[in-house]
């Protein structure tokens, strides 16, 4: 097993966070809910993601290397660590526009994206749209992937960017690319809309919020039971055959 890579994240101190509210209008996934709204809470190197419904949690602790998945209805939890989630990371790649080939290897060209030069007010925000460069739509499954970059949110530039980074693993090499250009929007995504073999999503920003979260926030809850995780098990099985 390979040593986990724990990223640095942007120095908070450690009370220091966000809380970010996000309204999902669509799915990608077939049968999936048409509306749902979520909270993600942010400090430092953890996360947590939770549905209104709290149907299922989602803890990020890259200062212990896992990713776990909490169902409080069946009191069980899954977990995956870095290796799995840098090893999975081409699917989340392909859907955000970056290039990826039968064997599994991204290609994030300098122009996968572009100014639009749209602009408009979302909530309180002023955004403007960066979208996937059309001659790079088309070519996977991805069919549209559109970011409304805004600037007067408050948060630091640096924040999506590793977050994302804390979603896929924090990985290195080609990769890595994605990040810097997401950096150079020198802002927050406060609407995302994303097209998928004829299945659309928009994630649209809500609320945001400087706090200082409660630590227990990203604790897994006392009591629950350690189940397999269906991911890691897919994947192994597709590396033994």
């Amino acid at each position: 097993m390979l040593i986990l890579t724990v990223i640095s994240l942007p120095a908070f101190a450690q009370t220091e966070g966000w809380l970010l509210e996000e309204q999902m209008i669509g799915s990608l996934q077939q049968g999936g809910e048409d509306t749902a709204v979520v909270k993600m809470w942010v400090s430092g190197n953890k996360f947590r993601r939770e549905p209104l419904d709290s149907s299922e949690i989602t803890l990020g602790r890259l200062d212990k290397g896992y990713f776990y998945m909490i169902s409080p209805r069946e009191k069980t939890y899954s977990k995956l660590d870095l290796v799995t989630m840098r090893e999975l990371s081409a699917f989340t790649m392909a859907m955000m526009g970056a290039q990826v080939d039968d064997e599994g290897n991204v290609t994030v060209p300098a122009d996968l994206y572009i100014r639009s030069g749209q602009k408009k007010k979302i909530r309180s925000w002023n955004a403007e749209k960066v979208t996937l460069n059309p001659k790079y739509a088309g070519k996977s499954m991805l069919e549209n992937f559109s970011l409304w970059i805004a600037s007067d949110t408050g948060i630091p530039p640096e924040l999506y960017t590793d977050m994302m980074k804390m979603v896929l693993g924090n990985p290195s090499g080609e990769t890595e690319k994605i990040f810097k250009l997401w950096k150079d929007f020198n802002g927050y995504p406060v609407m995302i809309e994303m097209s998928i073999m004829g299945m659309k999503q928009t994630t649209i920003t809500t609320k945001i919020e400087k706090i200082a979260p409660d630590p227990s926030l990203f604790e897994l809850p006392a009591g629950y039971k350690e189940v397999p995780n269906p991911m890691k098990e897919m994947f192994e099985h597709l590396q033994e055959n």
